[in-house]
């Protein structure tokens, strides 16, 4: 094979990310076969010279024909009576290339018996192990090479590319260097150097390689995808689109690029133009799971979860084992309410955390994962950002008395979780605080994210930065505190506190959970949403607020409220509501609410839904409860003001179970509407009661599905105990800390400034108590 092919294939760089920046790995593509079989003059055949030699010329005339199956054929034929490492060897290669590495590896194996001095042999047998996903003997066999020929860049190149399939990361480094200290002026070692160092999440170095390799080589299809990579994980897609178009110039037919492409596209907003690319990237490479993974990504982040569905199935069906495809799965089916083997979809996520998968934390939210794989599955995405090299974590002064506390947020704009932060932002009144918010928002800005840079002290864009680079940015602005507000949700940049720009960082509100990384040594949080029961299985040490780790501000209700028959709802009868996303909802809990509807007659549930599809498919459910579906009213999308007026028709609020409300809960309160929700086993099953107990409701809080249902159908039955209820709420809006946000900013104050005196003072992270009446 040519020269020019091995570094074809030798640069090929591995799967693109996916929308949210998390690369998906695969096996980088073989080096193929080397130029030089070995040589029947020095490695004399068993079978006779003659006789090799002439069926080795028959066979490459007929390769040479087109007709590779009678070259194989051939071959095989006389390889069945004698025994020649060329033979072998070139079988291994035609079987290579002709897509059987099972095969080719058997002949390379051969051949190396036959010939063992010879370091093809071993790079090309390395080159097949690595096809079939057999590291060790791949190290072992690219090992050998180099023993044999130390002197040669591809023997080093072929250990690199075996290391790197291996994710030895380091050692594929240190391998690809001795390649290109023999043959600087080879593209592909640059390519592979770039890749290897863009895969430990070392970006910068990683566009220096990508860099030097397009100056090198400006029309490399390759390293202007790679180069654009590189901008991609740097969260800069403005840079990162037009190399990957300059990559499609060159190379039309190029599936990467071509999904690369519709990756940035899709976070900056462009997502029909991002689906088309990445249809294309999998009409072009049709047994990649990776490329129909990416696809699912996409349209599961358009909302066309149906057809997402369809994209993980047929990425499972290529590759049962792709990492976190069955997570993404099982949250594109709930999404539309696709309960059918749910429980068993569940226990197969789970089993991807126990068994080493690498499983999206926040996909596991709503299910039955204890929280010991929770924390598993925290740790180890936590730990996927790590930088290479050794970071320092900036000291902490003693008797500061002015700290500055900057956060991190995608959300900084018209988000639910923006929008409650925003009133705490608002009211906070304490000068020796400053408030500093840095911006990951990749594009998504709106109006609102105008108000929140009036309302920090300083705001800055990190957009287009690299991990590193923002973090020497928080750094240079000397701040003291470092506040993640997206933990393992989209759009987040915990790469960035991997670095450890601030001496204490910590994560509040946006995610809820540990995050398992050790970088962030924080976690926000009150003794109802994370009991003592839970505070073992988070990485962090606890900050307890007070009342509850929720944001919450009053919001302005128009006066003006709809009649229940303009929003489909009975005039009489009791209206039940659970305004939750539909991905919150889970058969057993639709399950509970349809008993409670047998149980309170004339009854109604009342669900957000989002198309005809979803909607028809709970009422089919419903009725195979035996209710009749009509008892299922839908609502539809209005801005907050108008969901909040009708929200008043609503007798009572029933909560999910796995997942439980946040604003959801917060927006039935404001509206006057009752809420029984039950205290689960895990952070995000505890919401609902941490917002409840604030409120001074905790009678509304359940530990099991039989006090849940008893509560939901008393209320329904009782009008007394109905008004009561509602009378309760109207009470203690007024007077319950929850609606504080005041109250709130000054706890948070409190507990940053104790996060940074045991900072400063060296002492170890450790749990405490926000006071109740600090300031």
């Amino acid at each position: 094979m040519r020269r020019a092919a091995q570094i074809r294939l030798y640069e090929r760089l591995t799967a693109w990310p996916h929308y949210a920046l998390v690369r998906l790995e695969k096996p980088h593509d073989d080096p193929g076969p080397t130029v030089s079989p070995p040589n029947p003059d020095t490695h004399p055949t068993t079978g006779g010279g003659a006789a090799a030699a002439l069926a080795l010329g028959t066979a490459r005339h007929a390769m040479a024909g087109g007709d590779a199956n009678a070259a194989i054929d051939t071959l095989k034929t006389f390889e069945l009576g004698a025994r020649d490492p060329e033979v072998s060897f070139t079988l291994g290669v035609w079987t290579m290339s002709t897509e059987e590495p099972e095969q080719a590896l058997d002949h390379f194996r051969s051949a190396a018996q036959l010939a063992p001095g010879v370091a093809e042999v071993f790079i090309n047998m390395a080159a097949a192990a690595v096809r079939l996903g057999r590291h060790d003997e791949a190290v072992e066999a690219a090992q050998q090479a180099v023993t044999l020929a130390p002197d040669r860049d591809i023997a080093h190149g072929a250990l690199g590319y075996a290391l790197a399939a291996a994710d030895r990361l380091e050692a594929a480094e240190a391998a690809f260097i001795e390649a290109h200290t023999r043959a600087p002026a080879t593209l592909a070692w640059m390519l592979n150097l770039g890749n290897c160092l863009l895969s430990k999440a070392n970006t910068n170095a990683a566009r220096a390689w990508f860099s030097r390799a397009t100056a090198y080589d400006p029309t490399s299809a390759i390293a202007l995808n790679g180069l654009g990579l590189c901008y991609q994980a740097q969260v800069d897609h403005a840079a990162a689109i037009p190399l990957f178009e300059k990559a499609l110039a060159q190379e039309g037919r190029y599936p990467e690029a071509l999904g690369n492409l519709g990756v940035s596209l899709q976070c900056l907003g462009r997502h029909e133009d991002a689906l088309d690319f990445a249809r294309q990237s999998v009409d072009l490479a049709p047994s990649d799971p990776s490329a129909t993974l990416n696809l699912g990504h996409i349209l599961q982040s358009l909302g066309r979860h149906s057809e997402a569905v369809d994209a993980y199935q047929d990425a499972l069906r290529i590759d049962p084992a792709l990492p976190g495809a069955r997570a993404y799965l099982l949250h594109s089916r709930r999404h539309i309410c696709v309960w059918e083997g749910d429980a068993a979809l569940v226990g197969a996520v789970i089993d991807d955390v126990l068994s080493g998968g690498k499983v999206p934390p926040f996909a596991l939210a709503g299910t039955t994962a204890d929280p010991q794989t929770r924390l598993i599955a925290a740790r180890r995405s936590a730990e996927a950002h790590l930088p290479s090299g050794i970071v320092t974590t900036p000291p902490a002064t003693p008797n500061k008395q002015a700290l500055r506390v900057g956060f991190v947020s995608p959300d900084f704009r018209t988000h639910s979780l923006g929008m409650s932060f925003s009133s705490v932002l608002a009211a906070r009144d304490d000068p020796r605080i400053s408030w500093i918010g840095y911006s990951i928002t990749a594009g998504a800005t709106n109006g609102q994210t105008t108000n929140f840079a009036a309302a920090f002290d300083e705001m800055t864009g990190l957009d287009g930065l690299s991990a590193e680079d923002a973090a020497a940015r928080i750094r240079s602005d000397d701040i003291d505190v470092l506040v993640d507000l997206a933990g393992h949700t989209r759009g987040s940049r915990l790469d960035i506190f991997a670095h450890r720009p601030a001496p204490v960082q910590a994560h509040y509100l946006g995610y809820g959970s540990t995050v398992g990384a050790d970088y962030i040594r924080w976690l926000i949080t009150d003794r109802v949403a994370t009991p003592p029961s839970l505070a073992n299985y988070c990485s962090e040490a606890l900050a307890y607020l007070p009342h509850t780790f929720m944001a919450a501000g009053r919001v302005a209700i128009p006066e003006e409220i709809p009649t229940r028959a303009r929003e489909g709802l009975p005039e009489d009868g009791i209206v039940y509501a659970s305004f939750n996303a539909t991905y919150k909802l889970d058969p057993a809990a639709f399950a509970v609410w349809m008993n409670i509807l047998t149980s309170v007659p004339g009854s109604v549930l009342w669900l957000h839904a989002a198309n005809d599809v979803i909607q028809n498919r709970l009422r089919a459910t419903a009725t195979h409860h035996g209710i009749n579906g009509n008892r299922i009213v839908f609502a539809g999308r209005k801005d907050r003001a108008d969901h909040l007026a009708r929200h008043r028709l609503a007798d009572v609020s029933l909560d999910a179970f796995g997942h439980t409300g946040g604003v959801t809960t917060l927006d039935a309160v404001l509206a006057g509407v009752p809420v029984i929700t039950i205290a689960g086993e895990s952070q995000s099953a505890r919401t609902g009661a941490s917002i409840l107990s604030a409120l001074g409701t905790p009678e509304w809080i359940y530990n099991d599905i039989n006090g849940y249902t008893a509560a939901a159908v008393a209320l329904g039955t009782d009008k007394d105990q109905l008004q009561e209820a509602k009378q309760a709420l109207r009470d203690q809006i007024e007077i319950a800390p929850l609606f504080d946000p005041a109250l709130l900013a000054q706890h948070l104050n409190a507990a940053f400034r104790t996060m940074y005196e045991m900072a400063a003072d060296g002492r170890t992270s450790t749990t405490f108590d926000v006071a109740s009446e600090s300031a």
